[in-house]
C-alpha cells in the first residue's frame, strides 16, 4: 500500500546582526578608488548623519514663466528615495514644493530663510545632499539664477535666488561631503525674455566650494526634457533609478557619488536620443574634493534557493525573507524562515 504523505511546516520569526568582523559592506580596497570611511572593525558606516535640502516647482506665479508638470513629482520621489534607500532621516530633509504648506513653499523668502538655517546643522562628518528642480535664468549681466515660484522674470535681481548666495550657503556649510543636483532649463522655457540657463551653466558657480561635487542635468547648450511616459523629469527618473541600485556597478552594495554620475552619463543620451533629443549631465568637482563618497547603502537580501534540498528522508526546502537597514547594513530585522519537510 501507497505510504500516505504527510506535511510539516515550522514557521520562526528571527532577528539577525551582522557579524562584527563582516566587511561586505564596506568599500573595497584596491577597486575604483572609493573614498568611504568605515570603521574596519565593524564594518559600519561612520560617516555621520546625512542631510538633504530638495526644492521642487511647479507653478510660477509670474505667467509668462511656462509651469513645468513635473518638478514637483520629482522632488517628493527624490525626498522619498533617499529616506527609503539612501539611509536619510526623514528629520534630517528640507523639503520645499509647492504642495507643502504656507512655510515650506519655495518662495525667495522661505528660500532665504530656511536653506542657510538647515545648511548650518550639519557637522563636519556628515553628507549634505542638495536638488534643484525648477527654471534658472541669467540676467543681462551675466549674474545667475535659481527661479523660485515668486520669481518675475523682468526683475530677477529682487524676485529670484541669486546662485553665488546659495554658493556661498554651501561654503560655508561645515560637511565635507556635499552633492548638489540641478535640474533646471526645462524644455518649454525656450520663449521667456530672460535667458534660460542650463544647469551646467549655473552649477559653474559652485566650482570653488570646497568639497562640493556638482551633477547637472544637461550642457549649456541642451534642454531638460520632462518624460511624459514616467510622469517624471528624464534626469531625474534615472538618477533616482541609480540611487535604487542600478548605479552599483561594482555590486558592494554601495552607490557612491562616482558610480551615479557615471549611470546618468550614459542612460540620460541614451534615452534623450530615441525622443530624438540631446541631453547630456555634466560633473563639477573641485580641485579640493578628494575621491568619492557614498550616497546610497543598499539592502542585502537572501534569495529562497530555487531548488529543495534532497535528504534521504524527503526534501527540505529552506525559504527566507530578510530586511535589512539600508542605512548601516548592521541590523537584519523582521527575518523569517520557513522550514518545509516532506515525506518522500
Amino acid at each position: 500500500m501507497r505510504c500516505e504523505q504527510r506535511v510539516l511546516v515550522i514557521i520562526a520569526s528571527v532577528m539577525i546582526a551582522t557579524a562584527g568582523n563582516d566587511h561586505s559592506l564596506a568599500a573595497k580596497p584596491g577597486g575604483k578608488g572609493v573614498n568611504v570611511e568605515s570603521d574596519a572593525r565593524s564594518g559600519s558606516d561612520t560617516t555621520g548623519r546625512k542631510w538633504a535640502v530638495v526644492v521642487g516647482v511647479n507653478f510660477y506665479l509670474d505667467r509668462t514663466i511656462p509651469s513645468l508638470k513635473y518638478a514637483v513629482a520629482d522632488a517628493e520621489l527624490i525626498a522619498e528615495t533617499l529616506v527609503k534607500k539612501c539611509g536619510y532621516d526623514k528629520d534630517n530633509l528640507l523639503v520645499l514644493t509647492d504642495k507643502q504648506p504656507e512655510t515650506l513653499k519655495p518662495g525667495l523668502i522661505n528660500l532665504q530663510a530656511e536653506m542657510p538655517r538647515f545648511l548650518s546643522k550639519p557637522a563636519a562628518g556628515d553628507t549634505v545632499f542638495v536638488f534643484f528642480s525648477g527654471h534658472g535664468f541669467t540676467d543681462k549681466g551675466g549674474q545667475t539664477y535659481l527661479a523660485p515660484r515668486d520669481c518675475r522674470r523682468k526683475a530677477l535681481a529682487l524676485s529670484a535666488l541669486r546662485v553665488d548666495q546659495v554658493s556661498n550657503w554651501l561654503k560655508q556649510c561645515k560637511a565635507k561631503r556635499k552633492i548638489l543636483v540641478l535640474d533646471c532649463c526645462h524644455a518649454g522655457g525656450k520663449n521667456i525674455e530672460a535667458t534660460g540657463s542650463s544647469s551646467e551653466q549655473i552649477s559653474e558657480a559652485f566650482r570653488d566650494a570646497a568639497g562640493l561635487i556638482t551633477l547637472a542635468s544637461c550642457k549649456r547648450d541642451e534642454k531638460s526634457f520632462e518624460w511624459e511616459e514616467k510622469r517624471h523629469g528624464l534626469f531625474t527618473y534615472f538618477l533616482v533609478e541609480g540611487l535604487s541600485g542600478a548605479a552599483d556597478v561594482d555590486k558592494n552594495r554601495i552607490v557612491d557619488s562616482d558610480e551615479l554620475y557615471k549611470y546618468v552619463w550614459k542612460k540620460v543620451p541614451d534615452q534623450a536620443s530615441r525622443m530624438a533629443d540631446r541631453q547630456t549631465p555634466v560633473r563639477h568637482i573641485p580641485r579640493d574634493t578628494e575621491g568619492v563618497f557614498e550616497l546610497a547603502r543598499l539592502e542585502r537580501r537572501i534569495v529562497t534557493p530555487r531548488k529543495p534540498i534532497v535528504t534521504p528522508l524527503g526534501k527540505l526546502a529552506l525559504s527566507f525573507s530578510v530586511r535589512a537597514n539600508s542605512s548601516s547594513g548592521k541590523l537584519l530585522e523582521g527575518a523569517k524562515v520557513s522550514l518545509l519537510y516532506r515525506a518522500s
